[in-house]
Protein backbone atom coordinates (compact mmCIF):
# COMPACT_ATOMS: atom_id res chain seq x y z
CA UNK A 1 0.00 0.00 0.00
CA UNK A 2 1.34 3.52 -1.07
CA UNK A 3 0.64 6.28 1.54
CA UNK A 4 -0.53 9.81 0.80
CA UNK A 5 -0.49 12.73 2.66
CA UNK A 6 -1.73 16.23 3.11
CA UNK A 7 0.30 19.16 4.00
CA UNK A 8 -0.81 22.47 4.36
CA UNK A 9 2.41 25.19 2.92
CA UNK A 10 1.95 27.77 4.71
CA UNK A 11 2.44 30.27 8.18
CA UNK A 12 -0.23 32.37 9.69
CA UNK A 13 0.64 35.04 12.47
CA UNK A 14 -1.52 36.65 14.56
CA UNK A 15 0.15 40.13 15.50
CA UNK A 16 -0.71 41.86 18.73
CA UNK A 17 -0.17 45.59 20.16
CA UNK A 18 2.17 45.64 22.67
CA UNK A 19 3.38 48.84 25.02
CA UNK A 20 5.80 50.90 23.52
CA UNK A 21 8.78 50.94 25.79
CA UNK A 22 11.50 53.26 25.51
CA UNK A 23 14.86 52.73 24.65
CA UNK A 24 18.44 53.73 24.04
CA UNK A 25 19.64 54.48 20.53
CA UNK A 26 21.73 52.34 19.39
CA UNK A 27 25.77 54.01 17.88
CA UNK A 28 27.58 52.87 14.80
CA UNK A 29 30.91 52.11 14.52
CA UNK A 30 33.43 53.37 11.92
CA UNK A 31 34.92 50.14 10.64
CA UNK A 32 38.51 50.31 9.50
CA UNK A 33 38.57 49.86 5.70
CA UNK A 34 41.98 46.99 5.55
CA UNK A 35 40.36 45.29 8.00
CA UNK A 36 37.33 44.20 5.66
CA UNK A 37 39.04 44.26 2.63
CA UNK A 38 38.34 47.64 1.53
CA UNK A 39 41.21 48.57 -0.29
CA UNK A 40 42.35 52.16 -0.98
CA UNK A 41 40.97 53.70 -4.52
CA UNK A 42 42.97 56.83 -5.40
CA UNK A 43 40.14 58.63 -7.62
CA UNK A 44 37.59 60.86 -6.98
CA UNK A 45 34.54 59.11 -6.29
CA UNK A 46 30.80 59.90 -8.10
CA UNK A 47 28.52 57.34 -6.80
CA UNK A 48 28.17 53.21 -6.44
CA UNK A 49 26.22 50.50 -7.24
CA UNK A 50 24.84 47.96 -4.69
CA UNK A 51 23.99 44.07 -5.78
CA UNK A 52 24.53 40.44 -4.78
CA UNK A 53 26.44 40.26 -8.36
CA UNK A 54 27.13 36.28 -7.28
CA UNK A 55 24.52 35.57 -5.60
CA UNK A 56 26.08 34.23 -2.74
CA UNK A 57 23.99 36.03 -0.42
CA UNK A 58 26.13 39.13 0.48
CA UNK A 59 25.71 42.55 -1.31
CA UNK A 60 28.82 43.59 -3.18
CA UNK A 61 29.74 46.96 -4.10
CA UNK A 62 30.42 48.65 -7.20
CA UNK A 63 32.74 52.20 -6.29
CA UNK A 64 31.99 54.75 -9.17
CA UNK A 65 35.38 56.63 -10.55
CA UNK A 66 33.96 60.22 -11.07
CA UNK A 67 36.73 62.18 -12.85
CA UNK A 68 40.39 60.85 -14.18
CA UNK A 69 43.10 59.82 -13.10
CA UNK A 70 42.40 56.28 -11.35
CA UNK A 71 39.70 53.49 -12.48
CA UNK A 72 36.26 52.28 -10.46
CA UNK A 73 36.13 49.29 -8.11
CA UNK A 74 34.28 45.99 -8.17
CA UNK A 75 34.17 44.61 -4.38
CA UNK A 76 32.77 41.15 -3.82
CA UNK A 77 31.72 40.43 -0.71
CA UNK A 78 32.84 37.30 0.71
CA UNK A 79 30.98 36.54 3.89
CA UNK A 80 31.54 40.18 5.40
CA UNK A 81 35.08 40.48 3.79
CA UNK A 82 35.50 42.32 0.43
CA UNK A 83 37.78 41.57 -1.94
CA UNK A 84 38.68 44.06 -5.12
CA UNK A 85 37.82 42.15 -8.30
CA UNK A 86 38.59 45.05 -10.89
CA UNK A 87 41.60 43.63 -12.49
CA UNK A 88 38.95 40.86 -13.55
CA UNK A 89 37.33 43.71 -15.49
CA UNK A 90 38.65 45.44 -18.64
CA UNK A 91 37.93 49.15 -16.41
CA UNK A 92 40.96 50.34 -15.84
CA UNK A 93 41.41 50.06 -19.85
CA UNK A 94 38.07 51.84 -20.39
CA UNK A 95 38.26 54.79 -17.63
CA UNK A 96 42.13 55.46 -18.55
CA UNK A 97 41.18 56.33 -21.87
CA UNK A 98 37.49 58.31 -20.65
CA UNK A 99 37.14 61.67 -18.12
CA UNK A 100 34.63 60.77 -16.51
CA UNK A 101 31.92 57.83 -15.35
CA UNK A 102 28.70 59.03 -14.77
CA UNK A 103 26.15 56.37 -14.12
CA UNK A 104 26.24 52.69 -13.65
CA UNK A 105 23.62 49.70 -12.92
CA UNK A 106 23.45 46.47 -12.04
CA UNK A 107 21.75 44.49 -14.61
CA UNK A 108 21.00 40.89 -15.68
CA UNK A 109 21.07 41.92 -19.30
CA UNK A 110 21.12 38.08 -20.48
CA UNK A 111 18.95 36.45 -18.29
CA UNK A 112 22.07 34.27 -17.15
CA UNK A 113 20.98 34.80 -13.22
CA UNK A 114 24.51 36.80 -12.41
CA UNK A 115 24.59 40.54 -12.68
CA UNK A 116 26.74 42.09 -15.78
CA UNK A 117 27.20 45.94 -15.71
CA UNK A 118 25.84 48.85 -17.93
CA UNK A 119 28.07 52.02 -17.53
CA UNK A 120 27.40 54.97 -19.08
CA UNK A 121 31.15 57.53 -19.51
CA UNK A 122 31.40 61.07 -20.46
CA UNK A 123 32.37 59.77 -24.08
CA UNK A 124 29.80 56.69 -24.27
CA UNK A 125 28.08 53.34 -22.97
CA UNK A 126 30.00 50.51 -22.09
CA UNK A 127 27.85 46.84 -21.40
CA UNK A 128 30.05 44.32 -19.67
CA UNK A 129 28.99 40.75 -19.55
CA UNK A 130 29.34 39.03 -15.87
CA UNK A 131 30.62 35.27 -16.27
CA UNK A 132 31.71 34.29 -12.97
CA UNK A 133 32.67 37.83 -11.46
CA UNK A 134 35.14 37.75 -14.87
CA UNK A 135 34.12 40.61 -16.84
CA UNK A 136 33.92 41.39 -20.41
CA UNK A 137 33.08 44.16 -22.46
CA UNK A 138 30.51 43.36 -25.36
CA UNK A 139 28.83 46.73 -26.09
CA UNK A 140 29.83 46.49 -29.71
CA UNK A 141 28.92 43.01 -30.69
CA UNK A 142 25.52 43.27 -28.87
CA UNK A 143 24.88 46.47 -30.75
CA UNK A 144 24.76 48.28 -27.71
CA UNK A 145 26.97 51.18 -28.83
CA UNK A 146 26.48 55.01 -28.10
CA UNK A 147 29.21 56.97 -29.46
CA UNK A 148 29.96 60.19 -27.86
CA UNK A 149 28.07 62.90 -30.07
CA UNK A 150 30.35 64.74 -32.63
CA UNK A 151 31.08 68.18 -33.41
CA UNK A 152 32.20 71.13 -30.75
CA UNK A 153 31.01 68.17 -27.81
CA UNK A 154 33.22 68.70 -24.95
CA UNK A 155 31.42 66.26 -22.53
CA UNK A 156 28.22 63.85 -22.95
CA UNK A 157 26.49 62.97 -19.57
CA UNK A 158 24.62 60.49 -19.80
CA UNK A 159 23.59 60.14 -15.54
CA UNK A 160 19.56 59.23 -16.64
CA UNK A 161 18.69 56.51 -17.94
CA UNK A 162 17.00 52.90 -16.55
CA UNK A 163 15.86 49.80 -17.70
CA UNK A 164 11.99 48.01 -18.61
CA UNK A 165 10.10 45.92 -20.92
CA UNK A 166 8.40 48.59 -22.70
CA UNK A 167 7.27 46.14 -25.63
CA UNK A 168 6.38 43.21 -23.50
CA UNK A 169 8.59 40.60 -24.83
CA UNK A 170 10.30 39.63 -22.27
CA UNK A 171 13.92 40.94 -21.59
CA UNK A 172 14.77 44.69 -20.30
CA UNK A 173 15.32 47.40 -22.96
CA UNK A 174 17.15 50.71 -22.25
CA UNK A 175 16.19 54.56 -22.20
CA UNK A 176 18.76 57.67 -22.07
CA UNK A 177 17.28 60.65 -21.00
CA UNK A 178 18.77 64.05 -22.46
CA UNK A 179 20.53 66.50 -20.29
CA UNK A 180 21.10 69.60 -22.03
CA UNK A 181 18.76 71.80 -24.62
CA UNK A 182 21.64 72.61 -26.01
CA UNK A 183 23.90 70.16 -26.57
CA UNK A 184 23.71 67.59 -29.31
CA UNK A 185 21.78 64.97 -26.76
CA UNK A 186 18.93 63.52 -27.11
CA UNK A 187 16.64 60.75 -25.45
CA UNK A 188 17.07 57.62 -26.68
CA UNK A 189 15.05 54.00 -26.30
CA UNK A 190 17.43 50.88 -27.25
CA UNK A 191 15.17 48.11 -28.02
CA UNK A 192 16.50 44.22 -26.83
CA UNK A 193 16.24 41.96 -29.53
CA UNK A 194 17.38 38.70 -28.88
CA UNK A 195 20.52 40.09 -26.62
CA UNK A 196 21.38 42.62 -29.21
CA UNK A 197 20.20 46.54 -29.20
CA UNK A 198 19.26 48.55 -31.45
CA UNK A 199 17.77 52.75 -31.56
CA UNK A 200 14.35 52.83 -32.17
CA UNK A 201 14.39 56.65 -30.96
CA UNK A 202 12.69 58.05 -33.92
CA UNK A 203 10.33 54.70 -34.55
CA UNK A 204 8.42 55.49 -31.11
CA UNK A 205 7.55 58.86 -31.13
CA UNK A 206 11.28 60.38 -29.37
CA UNK A 207 12.70 62.55 -32.34
CA UNK A 208 15.50 64.64 -32.36
CA UNK A 209 14.00 65.26 -28.37
CA UNK A 210 16.44 67.47 -25.95
CA UNK A 211 14.97 68.36 -22.22
CA UNK A 212 17.25 69.35 -19.35
CA UNK A 213 15.99 66.21 -17.50
CA UNK A 214 17.35 65.68 -13.70
CA UNK A 215 15.36 62.03 -13.38
CA UNK A 216 13.52 59.73 -14.62
CA UNK A 217 11.03 56.79 -13.89
CA UNK A 218 9.43 53.93 -15.62
CA UNK A 219 5.80 53.17 -14.42
CA UNK A 220 2.31 51.60 -15.59
CA UNK A 221 0.24 55.43 -14.69
CA UNK A 222 -2.70 54.36 -16.34
CA UNK A 223 -2.41 50.65 -15.79
CA UNK A 224 -3.05 49.38 -19.26
CA UNK A 225 -0.15 46.77 -18.58
CA UNK A 226 2.55 48.35 -20.50
CA UNK A 227 5.28 50.59 -19.02
CA UNK A 228 4.69 54.87 -19.43
CA UNK A 229 8.10 57.19 -18.56
CA UNK A 230 8.24 60.20 -16.84
CA UNK A 231 10.95 63.01 -16.97
CA UNK A 232 11.46 65.75 -14.62
CA UNK A 233 12.32 68.75 -16.57
CA UNK A 234 15.17 69.94 -14.50
CA UNK A 235 15.48 73.75 -13.84
CA UNK A 236 14.52 74.38 -17.79
CA UNK A 237 11.14 76.40 -17.68
CA UNK A 238 8.40 74.52 -18.67
CA UNK A 239 6.58 70.96 -17.61
CA UNK A 240 7.53 67.62 -17.08
CA UNK A 241 7.30 65.24 -19.62
CA UNK A 242 4.60 62.31 -18.90
CA UNK A 243 4.91 59.94 -22.00
CA UNK A 244 1.93 57.29 -22.39
CA UNK A 245 3.29 54.25 -23.87
CA UNK A 246 0.53 52.44 -26.47
CA UNK A 247 0.61 49.60 -28.75
CA UNK A 248 -0.69 51.61 -32.06
CA UNK A 249 -0.80 48.59 -34.70
CA UNK A 250 -0.07 44.69 -33.96
CA UNK A 251 3.69 44.90 -32.64
CA UNK A 252 4.12 48.73 -33.31
CA UNK A 253 4.40 50.95 -30.21
CA UNK A 254 4.56 54.71 -29.37
CA UNK A 255 5.26 57.01 -27.09
CA UNK A 256 3.25 60.67 -26.51
CA UNK A 257 3.35 63.58 -23.96
CA UNK A 258 0.81 63.56 -22.17
CA UNK A 259 1.71 65.63 -19.30
CA UNK A 260 -0.07 68.73 -19.77
CA UNK A 261 -3.12 66.66 -20.15
CA UNK A 262 -3.20 65.29 -17.44
CA UNK A 263 -2.50 67.51 -14.63
CA UNK A 264 1.40 68.09 -14.93
CA UNK A 265 1.47 71.92 -14.51
CA UNK A 266 4.15 72.84 -11.90
CA UNK A 267 7.23 74.24 -12.90
CA UNK A 268 10.28 74.96 -11.23
CA UNK A 269 13.51 73.70 -10.29
CA UNK A 270 13.08 69.41 -9.77
CA UNK A 271 15.68 67.55 -8.26
CA UNK A 272 14.38 64.15 -9.51
CA UNK A 273 11.20 62.29 -9.60
CA UNK A 274 9.67 58.89 -8.58
CA UNK A 275 6.73 56.88 -9.65
CA UNK A 276 5.17 55.66 -6.61
CA UNK A 277 2.11 54.70 -4.74
CA UNK A 278 1.51 56.30 -1.34
CA UNK A 279 -1.92 56.34 -1.08
CA UNK A 280 -2.00 52.25 -1.80
CA UNK A 281 -5.08 52.77 -4.85
CA UNK A 282 -3.14 51.31 -6.82
CA UNK A 283 -2.50 53.54 -9.13
CA UNK A 284 1.66 55.34 -9.25
CA UNK A 285 1.50 58.98 -8.36
CA UNK A 286 4.44 61.13 -8.51
CA UNK A 287 6.84 62.67 -6.36
CA UNK A 288 9.36 65.43 -7.07
CA UNK A 289 11.45 67.50 -4.46
CA UNK A 290 12.05 70.99 -5.58
CA UNK A 291 13.09 74.58 -4.83
CA UNK A 292 10.50 76.57 -4.91
CA UNK A 293 8.33 74.15 -3.42
CA UNK A 294 10.04 71.86 -1.08
CA UNK A 295 7.71 69.09 -2.66
CA UNK A 296 5.42 68.19 -5.29
CA UNK A 297 3.07 65.47 -4.98
CA UNK A 298 0.54 64.17 -7.90
CA UNK A 299 -1.99 61.97 -6.64
CA UNK A 300 -2.83 59.46 -9.43
CA UNK A 301 -6.44 60.46 -9.28
CA UNK A 302 -7.20 58.07 -12.60
CA UNK A 303 -10.47 55.44 -11.79
CA UNK A 304 -10.46 54.63 -15.61
CA UNK A 305 -11.76 50.82 -14.33
CA UNK A 306 -8.35 49.20 -15.47
CA UNK A 307 -7.04 46.51 -12.81
CA UNK A 308 -3.66 46.17 -10.82
CA UNK A 309 -1.80 43.58 -8.70
CA UNK A 310 1.18 44.71 -6.69
CA UNK A 311 3.50 42.56 -4.53
CA UNK A 312 5.85 43.55 -1.28
CA UNK A 313 8.96 41.82 -2.00
CA UNK A 314 10.82 40.16 1.78
CA UNK A 315 14.02 38.73 1.31
CA UNK A 316 14.63 35.88 3.87
CA UNK A 317 17.36 33.84 2.43
CA UNK A 318 18.23 36.58 -0.05
CA UNK A 319 18.48 40.07 0.77
CA UNK A 320 16.11 41.73 2.99
CA UNK A 321 15.15 44.28 -0.09
CA UNK A 322 15.31 41.43 -2.82
CA UNK A 323 16.95 43.74 -5.06
CA UNK A 324 17.80 42.37 -8.21
CA UNK A 325 14.80 39.62 -8.31
CA UNK A 326 12.96 39.21 -11.53
CA UNK A 327 8.95 39.07 -11.03
CA UNK A 328 6.91 37.53 -14.42
CA UNK A 329 3.21 38.27 -14.88
CA UNK A 330 1.12 36.10 -17.05
CA UNK A 331 -2.37 37.23 -18.05
CA UNK A 332 -3.79 35.22 -21.13
CA UNK A 333 -1.21 36.04 -24.04
CA UNK A 334 1.16 38.77 -21.94
CA UNK A 335 3.22 38.55 -19.66
CA UNK A 336 4.93 41.67 -18.28
CA UNK A 337 8.38 41.30 -16.23
CA UNK A 338 9.68 43.70 -13.71
CA UNK A 339 13.38 43.48 -12.08
CA UNK A 340 13.99 45.21 -8.80
CA UNK A 341 16.76 47.55 -7.78
CA UNK A 342 18.58 49.89 -5.34
CA UNK A 343 19.80 53.06 -7.14
CA UNK A 344 17.91 53.46 -10.50
CA UNK A 345 19.54 56.70 -11.93
CA UNK A 346 20.78 60.19 -11.24
CA UNK A 347 18.90 61.43 -8.19
CA UNK A 348 16.76 58.44 -7.86
CA UNK A 349 16.27 55.53 -5.68
CA UNK A 350 14.15 52.99 -7.07
CA UNK A 351 10.27 52.35 -5.63
CA UNK A 352 11.17 48.42 -4.50
CA UNK A 353 7.37 47.49 -4.42
CA UNK A 354 6.36 45.59 -7.66
CA UNK A 355 3.50 47.33 -9.43
CA UNK A 356 1.42 45.84 -12.36
CA UNK A 357 -1.26 47.42 -14.74
CA UNK A 358 -3.54 44.53 -15.83
CA UNK A 359 -6.36 46.40 -17.82
CA UNK A 360 -9.66 44.98 -18.12
CA UNK A 361 -8.39 41.80 -17.21
CA UNK A 362 -9.46 40.17 -14.34
CA UNK A 363 -7.59 36.76 -13.44
CA UNK A 364 -4.01 36.44 -13.58
CA UNK A 365 -2.94 33.15 -14.40
CA UNK A 366 0.28 33.28 -12.50
CA UNK A 367 3.22 35.11 -10.85
CA UNK A 368 6.73 33.57 -11.30
CA UNK A 369 9.45 35.63 -8.91
CA UNK A 370 12.62 34.71 -9.27
CA UNK A 371 14.61 35.62 -6.23
CA UNK A 372 18.31 37.17 -6.18
CA UNK A 373 20.12 34.14 -5.22
CA UNK A 374 18.28 31.46 -7.80
CA UNK A 375 14.70 30.23 -6.08
CA UNK A 376 12.09 30.79 -8.14
CA UNK A 377 8.53 31.01 -6.56
CA UNK A 378 5.71 30.37 -8.36
CA UNK A 379 1.94 32.22 -7.14
CA UNK A 380 -0.86 31.21 -8.26
CA UNK A 381 -4.89 32.30 -7.94
CA UNK A 382 -3.51 35.84 -6.85
CA UNK A 383 -6.15 38.45 -6.08
CA UNK A 384 -6.29 41.63 -8.84
CA UNK A 385 -6.18 44.84 -7.19
CA UNK A 386 -4.63 44.64 -3.93
CA UNK A 387 -0.91 44.32 -3.07
CA UNK A 388 0.56 40.82 -1.66
CA UNK A 389 3.66 40.34 0.68
CA UNK A 390 5.79 37.61 -0.80
CA UNK A 391 8.99 36.23 0.99
CA UNK A 392 11.70 33.96 -0.62
CA UNK A 393 11.77 30.94 2.73
CA UNK A 394 12.77 27.62 1.23
CA UNK A 395 10.20 25.16 1.19
CA UNK A 396 10.90 21.38 1.47
CA UNK A 397 9.52 18.19 2.05
CA UNK A 398 11.72 15.48 2.84
CA UNK A 399 11.40 11.42 4.22
CA UNK A 400 13.84 10.37 7.22
CA UNK A 401 14.41 7.15 8.96
CA UNK A 402 14.09 6.26 12.69
CA UNK A 403 18.18 7.01 12.79
CA UNK A 404 17.80 10.25 11.23
CA UNK A 405 19.10 9.73 7.90
CA UNK A 406 17.52 11.30 5.13
CA UNK A 407 15.66 8.67 2.46
CA UNK A 408 14.48 11.43 -0.08
CA UNK A 409 13.07 14.54 -1.00
CA UNK A 410 9.80 14.90 -1.95
CA UNK A 411 10.52 18.78 -3.14
CA UNK A 412 12.86 21.74 -2.49
CA UNK A 413 12.89 25.08 -3.30
CA UNK A 414 9.98 25.50 -6.18
CA UNK A 415 7.55 27.32 -4.40
CA UNK A 416 3.67 27.52 -4.68
CA UNK A 417 1.58 30.37 -3.09
CA UNK A 418 -0.01 28.90 0.71
CA UNK A 419 -2.63 26.54 0.70
CA UNK A 420 -2.90 22.32 0.77
CA UNK A 421 -0.84 20.68 -0.76
CA UNK A 422 -0.64 16.81 -2.01
CA UNK A 423 2.19 15.06 -1.79
CA UNK A 424 2.56 10.90 -2.41
CA UNK A 425 5.48 9.19 -2.05
CA UNK A 426 6.18 6.22 -4.04
CA UNK A 427 8.34 4.08 -1.16
CA UNK A 428 11.75 4.29 -3.28
CA UNK A 429 14.67 6.64 -1.58
CA UNK A 430 16.67 8.73 -3.61
CA UNK A 431 18.51 6.84 -5.83
CA UNK A 432 15.30 4.82 -6.34
CA UNK A 433 15.72 1.78 -4.37
CA UNK A 434 12.13 0.37 -3.06
CA UNK A 435 12.42 0.89 1.09
CA UNK A 436 11.50 -1.89 3.68
CA UNK A 437 8.03 -1.80 5.30
CA UNK A 438 8.39 0.60 8.78
CA UNK A 439 8.42 3.94 10.12
CA UNK A 440 9.10 6.61 9.07
CA UNK A 441 9.42 10.81 9.49
CA UNK A 442 8.48 13.20 7.00
CA UNK A 443 9.77 16.73 7.83
CA UNK A 444 8.34 20.20 6.25
CA UNK A 445 10.80 23.05 6.33
CA UNK A 446 9.34 26.71 5.38
CA UNK A 447 11.75 29.18 6.35
CA UNK A 448 11.98 29.32 10.01
CA UNK A 449 9.18 27.03 10.41
CA UNK A 450 9.70 22.90 10.81
CA UNK A 451 7.28 20.18 11.61
CA UNK A 452 8.08 16.39 11.88
CA UNK A 453 5.26 13.41 11.48
CA UNK A 454 5.42 10.12 11.69
CA UNK A 455 3.79 7.36 9.05
CA UNK A 456 3.86 3.88 8.88
CA UNK A 457 4.79 3.04 5.41
CA UNK A 458 3.11 -0.95 4.50
CA UNK A 459 4.81 -2.26 0.96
Amino acid sequence: MKLGQCFIIGCFFILTAIPCLSQELTFYEVVDNASVGLTVAPFAKGGLALSDIDRNGYPDIFCLRWNSPGYSRIYVNEGGVFQDIADQSPLEQIENLEDGTRTTMWVDYDNDGDRDLSMATTEGIHLLRNDNNVFTEVSAEMGFVAPKPGGFIVEWDCNTCGWADYDLDGDLDFFKASRSTEDQEYDELWENRDGTYFDVSNEVGFINQRFKHRGMTFGDFDNDGDQDIFMDGGSVPGFDNLFVNDEVSPGVRSFADVAEFTGITKTGDRKGCGFFDYNRDGFLDIYMPSAEFNHILYRNAADNGANWVGFILEGTVSNRDAVNSLVTLYTGEKNQIRLTRCGDNHFHQYNPWVHFGIGFDTEIDSVVIRWPLGLRQVLKDVAINQYHLARDSNVSLAIHNLRGEEVTSLFSGDFQSAGYRYAKWDGKDKNGHSVPTGVYIYQLRAGDFAAMKKMTFIK
